[in-house]
């Protein structure tokens, strides 16, 4: 792959992960609650997936 791709790609990955973060998993954040770390990597994996 080319460098340039793999930039843009993880930047999106990080904004968008950020968000899906907050939004799937907001209330146990906030809450202190435990929260699934498997879900956490896939909103971040997903959206470097699909932007690649």
């Amino acid at each position: 792959m080319r460098p340039r791709i793999v930039r843009n790609a993880l930047e999106v990955a990080l904004l968008v992960g950020a968000v899906l973060n907050l939004v799937n998993q907001g209330g146990r954040i906030l809450d202190g609650s435990p929260v699934s770390w498997l879900q956490v990597i896939m909103n971040f994996c997903v959206p470097y997936c699909v932007s690649t």
